[in-house]
């Protein structure tokens, strides 16, 4: 019983899969603590990424793999090979188990299978990141009610964003919005759409989504702030807005002073919307 009552509970790739769908008031969830550090946005860590490759740091805080009341778990060895990230090794010594398990373990190592798949994966486009797409929408049929659902299909929309296939990236992340709208995921979906949107170069479609965020601006994880202003500013400044877009760089420089000096284009932006605005309050 411990085992489902806190590992399930506890394990990085669900982070926040397992808090109920009604969660609007757990905004201090344990997922999302890692991401509000600020430490997480200089120059070395550029533009926060749309998958969340840094998951792994909130890896299995909880879990100590020499607790006696997990080291009866059948998936003791899989955990433990996913703390040390040697997802190869975890992902060998799952499928051998795999077809062993039952229950609540063998629920969980269904959604594991895919999140290992896309630890392996070296850029979103091999094969591997196809295992795990597969892997995951097997788990959803056979576990559709599973917690678990919400991290899967906000990993599925993040494997379509990068191989560029951003009608089905975004479908995936409306999915989480509409099913889950309570769920700490649902903001990060909503991020989402607006990335992917911009990714896409569908600058129109994208402004109201980083308008919306952006009045909730603070209710975002620290992390995600400094990509939703300069979306917001990148959005105004491509549909010929300039002032309010030099409203918008100013404001994200003013909050993330190192954040637009990362990023060349956005400076070139800042810069050229800077000229406009001067210019309109000359006329």
């Amino acid at each position: 019983m411990f085992f489902y009552k806190n590992i399930l509970l506890l394990l990085l790739f669900f982070g926040v899969a397992a808090i109920p769908q009604t969660a609007d008031a757990m905004s201090e969830s344990a997922s999302l603590k890692e991401e509000l550090a600020p430490s997480s946005i200089s120059r070395e860590n550029p533009e926060p990424r749309l998958q969340d490759e840094d998951q792994i740091k909130e890896s299995l805080v909880l879990f100590d793999p020499g607790d006696q009341k997990t080291s009866q778990s059948s998936l003791k060895t899989v955990l433990t090979s996913y703390q040390a990230k040697e997802f190869q090794t975890a992902l060998r010594d799952l499928k051998i188990i795999q077809s062993h398990l039952t229950g609540k373990e063998a629920e969980f190592a269904a959604f594991l299978e895919g999140d290992l798949y896309m630890q392996v994966s070296k850029d979103g486009e091999d094969q591997e990141a196809q295992q795990a797409l597969s892997s995951f929408n097997e788990a959803m049929i056979h576990y559709p009610k599973s917690p678990y659902t919400v991290t899967a299909l906000w990993k599925i929309g993040n494997i379509y964003a990068k191989r560029k296939l951003y009608y089905e990236a975004i479908g995936s992340f409306k999915r989480i919005v509409s099913r889950y709208p309570g769920h700490p995921y649902a903001l990060k979906a909503k991020t989402g759409i607006a990335q992917t949107y911009s990714t896409w170069g569908k600058w129109k479609e994208a402004l109201p989504h980083y308008i919306q965020l952006h009045l909730n601006i603070d209710k975002a994880p620290l992390n995600d702030q400094p990509g939703i202003l300069a979306g917001l500013a990148e959005s105004l400044f491509h549909l010929g807005q300039y002032e309010d877009a030099y409203k918008s760089y100013e404001e994200t420089d003013n909050r993330f002073p190192d954040y637009l000096g990362a990023r060349s284009i956005y400076l070139f932006h800042y810069a050229e919307t800077s000229y406009q605005y001067r210019e309109f309050k000359k006329s």
